[in-house]
């Protein structure tokens, strides 16, 4: 019998699990998880770095980053749909919103095509060109509807189609390409495209709103973690800046009673 086992075991014996509080037995079963050696198995298994080696294999920051999108309790089916659209929504009766989970995913593998056959063909497009597509290949788009699917006693098919619909909402090459810009001042006028697309987002929260206010928060959210993954530089491939004492923070660090 393994040590945490044993733990289990006799701690069970002392307070039975029927009897005990739920969120007191999960906080005393989680670090005699962490001791099991097949706690984290289910992901070596996945073996992402050979299998996918074209994926970055951040499941850390990847959780960060849709906690920051969907924290509450209730949105639990949401931060699921994120990593499987699973069969949830049918038992709901609300499968046909799907429809638009399907759309917006067929969108975002055409436009990778599109990038794939620029790439093949030695294709440099324009800089308006280039951003038309990063709209939907960055994969947020697809992530917002998806996501939104998840939010059944809150969604709209209304809402759903504003968001699959032309938002407001690296090109740096392309600007030195075109426009004789240095790195520095290509930064500064994507830079502006940013302060402008914030103005759009602001302005879609004013009141009366034409979508309920929970679904425009969830779409700021995603903004929100952009802001703070990239605002001064790529935060996310490197987890070693602000990005880990961020982590260390939410999930390591315990508050100060």
């Amino acid at each position: 019998m393994s040590t945490s086992l044993t733990k289990q075991v006799s701690h069970s014996l002392k307070q039975p699990l029927h009897k005990g509080l739920p969120r007191l037995e999960a906080r005393h079963y989680i670090p005699l998880y962490q001791e099991e050696p097949s706690h984290d198995e289910w992901w070596k298994k996945i073996d992402v770095s050979r299998k996918f080696p074209f994926a970055r294999d951040k499941i850390v920051e990847l959780f960060f980053w849709i906690l920051g999108i969907y924290f509450e309790l209730k949105f639990a089916m949401v931060k699921n749909i994120l990593t499987k659209i699973g069969n949830e929504l049918a038992t709901k009766e609300r499968s046909h919103l799907l429809v638009y989970a399907k759309e917006v995913m067929k969108k975002l593998v055409k436009a990778y095509f599109h990038e794939a056959k620029w790439f093949h063909t030695n294709y440099v497009p324009t800089l308006e060109e280039d951003m038309s597509l990063q709209l939907i290949t960055t994969g947020y788009g697809m992530l917002a509807t998806t996501s939104l699917v998840g939010m059944i006693d809150v969604v709209t098919e209304h809402a759903l189609e504003w968001s699959v619909g032309d938002c407001k909402i690296s090109a740096v090459e392309l600007l030195m390409k075109y426009h004789g810009a240095s790195k520095q001042e290509a930064g500064e006028e994507l830079q502006k495209g940013v302060i402008d697309a914030w103005k759009d987002i602001n302005e879609e929260f004013l009141r009366p709103t034409a979508i309920p206010m929970p679904i425009l928060t969830q779409m700021l959210n995603f903004s929100r973690v952009m802001d703070v993954l990239y605002s001064d530089g790529d935060n996310y491939t490197h987890f070693e800046t602000k990005l880990k004492d961020y982590v260390t923070l939410l999930f390591v660090s315990p508050l100060p009673m």
